[in-house]
């Protein structure tokens, strides 16, 4: 992840970020190309969402913007990684559950782990033959725009005048008072809508101001939303793995080789449910409850504290 000094002019400071960027997507491609690496997976979906974000914020940064076209082309390589992605966390829960498998439980655990890791194989091969090839003539086009003159047209003063500050400060700031107003709107923690959408605006969040903190101040500004975001993120795992066992129980199995796979099937979505539910309780006290009031103080005044020495850039629509 690219640190950029706050003073940097700002269109040297999003060159700098989108090809930082842009350049770990890349190493990620080639590792997945090599082998089976989740992490490499993992590390090429993080880098494609910092990707999106800072093309979306830092438009007249970059030549012409992003064509709308090309934005929609990236993220369909995003979510390409996305079926990879639930399917290991899901089958990383099947194994952590394995120890408490009963005899009866076991056949249906065991396939639930086969279908998953059929499609987790399949989901990687659609990657490598379709995302990758995508995303290296996604990577020529916007290194293309980033080598061309940016647009003038970005408010009073110049962007290298006003600093890198001066460009993140109105994104910062406007996805501070939307994630306040999301967290104040879920009046309970079976808002999934609510939740979801809360969850992707602190992502947002914490990806514009990671460039800017460092050291301390970036425990206290990123904890936060990191932790907040991992809840969330948590509980909306446990969502889609609700979906896909009831789809798998509305597949017709019922009998494999080795057994019943009811019983197994049912017991999954048991603990599903109850591994739901401790969550929910955990965002209701930490998030929803008095706590909510103060979790993002250490946010705001780290946009005081931005704003102070660095005049915001207001940007035309373009």
């Amino acid at each position: 992840m690219a640190r950029i000094a706050p003073e940097t002019a700002a269109d040297k400071a999003v060159r700098r970020l989108v090809q930082a960027n842009l350049d770990a997507a890349g190493i990620a491609c080639r590792r997945i190309e090599h082998g089976r690496d989740g992490a490499a997976m993992h590390e090429l979906r993080v880098s494609l969402r910092r990707l999106r974000v800072a093309l979306r914020a830092y438009a007249p940064f970059v030549a012409a913007g992003v064509p709308h076209k090309l934005r929609r082309r990236l993220r369909a390589v995003s979510h390409a990684t996305g079926d990879v992605r639930d399917a290991e966390v899901q089958l990383e829960w099947i194994d952590s559950l394995r120890p408490g498998a009963g005899v009866a439980q076991r056949p249906g655990r065991r396939w639930v782990r086969a279908q998953l890791a059929a499609r987790r194989r399949t989901a990687v091969r659609r990657v490598r033959q379709a995302a990758l090839p995508e995303f290296r003539q996604l990577d020529r086009r916007i290194r293309h725009r980033l080598g061309q003159k940016a647009l003038a047209s970005c408010g009073k003063g110049s962007a290298a005048r006003a600093g890198f500050a001066g460009a993140a400060a109105p994104h910062v700031r406007r996805h501070l008072a939307v994630l306040a107003g999301q967290l104040g709107r879920i009046g309970s923690v079976r808002d999934m809508a609510g939740a979801h959408a809360a969850r992707i605006t602190a992502k947002r969040l914490r990806y514009l101001i990671e460039p800017l903190v460092r050291g301390k101040e970036a425990d206290a500004v990123i904890g936060p939303l990191r932790e907040l975001q991992d809840s969330l993120g948590k509980l909306h795992d446990r969502q889609v793995m609700a979906r896909t066992l009831a789809r798998l129980r509305k597949s017709g199995a019922r009998k494999e080789p080795d057994g019943d796979l009811m019983p197994g099937l049912r017991w999954l979505a048991l603990r599903n449910r109850e591994e739901a539910a401790m969550l929910h309780e955990k965002i209701r006290r930490r998030y929803l409850d008095q706590s909510a009031r103060t979790l993002l103080r250490s946010q705001r005044e780290f946009v005081r504290r931005l704003t102070a020495g660095f005049t915001p850039i207001r940007m035309e629509k373009h």
